[in-house]
């Protein structure tokens, strides 16, 4: 498994640029911050893009007393590394917020997802840790983090477009090398998430 720093210097060895062996934001160059400040993103990014096993969980269904306050008959939190739904049972109207209660000098934020009625499940996928990517979606993070960031690094001029475009392109590639990767090396198809075999499909 890849650590963050490796997976960064992933992302700047794409960019052609030299590793860095700290990340600390008092002395790395300019080149390893203009890539470090998309990297949270660029993660967030490639786990919204599918249900990846290590990213897709079920939510708790616990209905929250602040939908009398929102106008929805139900209201559910969601967990706190959340990026996207993945999948909502109920066969109701749904939407995603984020409920403020201030108190005092104090601000509460929570992400919740509202239905007009009770929802039998749902899923959600999350951040994961740097260290549990596998060695596909490692790879495919670098990407995107390089694509993120290349006009910052290289600049606005002809050749980072060709740089970018060669980054989609490896981009899509490891993600179907992920996904080829969990097809074959999950043995519950049953526990699969919605649309996975589609996807499957096109790794393959």
């Amino acid at each position: 498994m890849a650590t963050k720093d490796q997976i960064i210097n992933m992302a700047l060895g794409h960019l052609g640029q030299a590793p860095t062996d700290t990340l600390d934001v008092n002395t790395i160059r300019d080149s390893v911050r203009k890539v470090l400040v998309f990297a949270d993103m660029a993660r967030d990014l490639v786990l919204g893009d599918h249900d990846w096993l290590e990213a897709c969980v079920p939510v708790t269904l616990n209905p929250l007393s602040l939908s009398s306050l929102t106008g929805w008959a139900n209201a559910y939190g969601l967990p706190e590394k959340f990026v996207r739904m993945s999948e909502v049972d109920g066969g109701c109207r749904w939407e995603l917020g984020l409920y403020i209660e201030t108190t005092g000098n104090a601000r509460t934020e929570q992400k919740v997802l509202y239905s007009d009625s009770s929802l039998a499940r749902a899923r959600a996928v999350i951040t994961c840790d740097w260290t549990s990517l596998g060695s596909q979606l490692a790879l495919a993070v670098s990407f995107k983090m390089a694509w993120l960031a290349a006009i910052s690094v290289l600049g606005n001029k002809g050749e980072t477009l060709n740089v970018k475009a060669a980054l989609d392109t490896a981009y899509i590639d490891a993600c179907r090398d992920a996904a080829r990767s969990e097809a074959f090396n999950h043995n519950d198809p049953g526990d699969r998430v919605a649309g996975f075999q589609d996807y499957r499909r096109l790794a393959i």
